[in-house]
């Protein structure tokens, strides 16, 4: 069994995470693209939710023709960072029966753990996750996913955008907390504690949507801040907000709106930058 090392957050919306997809780096960390897999994660449980009561997960994943199944054990640890036991075995077809799994410790756990008890599916996630490794000079350090997640249920649909850097055998939990600082002050992204079952859970279970408050979490930042945060064009919006003035100023006999507005109207205009970048972005499914 090794244990996974790994931080969590939310990506507040799609034009941020789109964003993201063109990073090369995060502060001294080089970002390499490996590419854009698609997994169907059915999450397994008792009827009595034997694995779940005692803080555990149990995880059959589909990739292309290939069929995984992952055993996560407590998670531990403070902060954004947490650690988790994990065991994963590869199966030649996608069956819950865990007595047809390969002989080993996943199985035997499984069967400890559920005390002999069927598996039943509980919830089914589906996944578009970009791929990245992460590197700092030569030293491979972690494996980065953002995550355009998907799970239904119960007349509810939610669709989030994630973010996931689990750390490799070389990488340190002084790596991540690099990382972290990058993400949070430069990207404003939200930590997440909760697992992806968790939250999928709160959706099919209890038909709560969890990211309801998230603008709550996102702290107050100039209209500059924003543009260089989602990468837009800093020259174009700076002429557009001049146009904008030189429109109020002009109009001015026409609308007699008091002069302390010309500031609202002008960054109106820098924010017309955002505008055009949501309209470029395309569909990720």
């Amino acid at each position: 069994m090794e244990n996974e090392v790994e931080s969590r957050y939310v990506v507040p919306d799609r034009l941020l995470f789109s964003r993201l997809q063109e990073l090369d780096a995060l502060g001294d960390y080089a970002l390499t693209p490996q590419g854009v897999i698609r997994t169907v994660d059915e999450y397994l449980d008792t009827q009595g939710r034997a694995l779940s009561r005692q803080n555990w997960a149990c995880r059959l994943r589909r990739v292309g023709g290939r069929w995984l199944v992952t055993l996560k054990g407590p998670r531990s640890g403070e902060g954004v960072v947490h650690t988790r036991p994990e065991i994963e075995v590869t199966l030649s077809e996608g069956t819950r029966d865990y007595a047809q799994w390969p002989q080993g410790e996943l199985r035997d756990r499984v069967n400890d753990l559920c005390g002999g008890g069927p598996l039943g599916s509980l919830v089914t996630i589906e996944q578009r996750r970009h791929m990245y490794a992460v590197t700092h000079g030569e030293r491979p350090v972690a494996s980065l996913s953002l995550d355009q997640v998907r799970c239904r249920g119960r007349s509810v649909s939610q669709e989030t955008y994630m973010l996931e850097c689990e750390l490799g055998p070389e990488g340190t939990t002084d790596d991540l907390a690099a990382i972290d600082t990058v993400l949070r002050q430069g990207y404003d992204l939200i930590p997440e504690p909760r697992s992806k079952l968790r939250r999928a859970l709160d959706v099919v279970e209890r038909g709560d949507l969890p990211d309801t408050d998230l603008h709550t979490q996102l702290r107050e930042v100039t209209p500059h801040e924003l543009l260089t945060r989602y990468g837009c064009d800093l020259t174009l919006a700076e002429h557009v907000s001049g146009l904008a003035g030189q429109l109020f100023d002009g109009l001015q006999a026409i609308h007699g709106l008091p002069k302390q507005l010309r500031a609202i109207a002008q960054t109106a205009g820098l924010l017309t930058a955002l505008g055009r970048g949501a309209a470029q972005s395309q569909p990720m499914w």
